[in-house]
């Protein structure tokens, strides 16, 4: 592109965009005299995000609301948080709970531990499908 094309652009870009910048100079985009944002009420408040990282033993390496977790058996695990997880929503992964190397590939699962409201049972296998301990992440969203 010749100078004098790239001149040429760049003005009428700045030509197009003038009339913003002064619609929102001239209080476009301010809300009206007495508006009010509206305010959540206090039944909408309340969701939580908790979380826990476990190694392939079944300890909890660290986590936000996590309380314990234990290993039951090979490639079978439980977490427990400090509240009622029974309509919360699950996601798991496998990943290590520091930065020395990957773990193995695999696949894993999370469900509410059955008769435990405050647990998730989580399930690890290898690629084969065998139960096989493997570190996880566990995040775990319980809305309003």
């Amino acid at each position: 592109m010749t100078k004098s094309r790239t001149i040429a652009l760049a003005l009428a870009l700045v030509a197009a965009f003038s009339p913003l910048s002064a619609l929102a100079a001239d209080g476009f985009n301010t809300p009206p005299a007495g508006y009010r944002a509206p305010q959540a009420a206090p039944g909408d408040l309340g969701s939580a995000i908790m979380s826990a990282v476990v190694d392939p033993d079944g300890t909890l390496v660290r986590g936000e609301g996590a309380v314990s977790a234990q290993r039951f058996f090979e490639g079978a695990f439980g977490v427990e948080f400090g509240r009622d997880v029974t309509a919360c929503a699950f996601v798991v992964s496998i990943g290590g709970s520091d930065a020395q190397g990957t773990p193995e590939p695999g696949l894993i699962s999370a469900v509410g531990r059955l008769g435990e409201a405050r647990q998730i049972f989580v399930s690890t296998k290898d690629a084969k499908a065998r139960s096989v301990d493997r570190p996880f992440h566990l995040i775990v969203y319980c809305g309003r």
